[in-house]
């Protein structure tokens, strides 16, 4: 008989995220590196961290995403022509902003929302959630 492994909780979400290709809309350079890095560690491939509304909206019109990160504020635009893109591919994203979640338009308030600064195992948590799947016998 094989034997089985329970997979502990934090190992069933990195497993979810391995090879995910995900966006990063972050205007703030220092902050976008830890975004990355933090996807990096967990095995996602990632994309960016972009700056600008327009890079990221071509990024989500030509490429297969699996979901994406934005904030909200990008210096002189805000991403929700980015968000707007994402909603009409169907890849789901989340809003990491020191917005409050009533500045999103209503159609967004619904979509997750971690507040700056963030900790690395909310954000791998959250994105998790996009795929995260009963794991019930899950075996390794």
């Amino acid at each position: 008989m094989p034997t089985r492994k329970i997979v502990p909780l934090m190992t069933k979400k990195i497993l979810t995220l391995l090879e995910r290709r995900v966006l990063v809309v972050e205007d703030d350079p220092l902050l976008g590196l830890h975004v990355k890095t933090t996807l990096d560690e967990h095995g996602c491939l990632v994309i960016g961290p972009l700056r600008a509304v327009a890079p990221a909206v071509r990024v989500v019109r030509a490429d297969r995403l699996d979901a994406a990160v934005l904030d909200i504020n990008l210096g002189n635009e805000l991403s929700f022509p980015i968000a707007d893109a994402l909603a009409a591919a169907k890849v789901p994203f989340l809003f990491l902003t020191a917005y409050n979640r009533a500045v999103l338009p209503i159609a967004y308030r619904f979509r997750p929302v971690l507040p700056k600064p963030f900790q690395a195992v909310a954000l791998v948590a959250e994105l998790a959630r996009f795929w995260q799947r009963d794991f019930g016998g899950l075996t390794v």
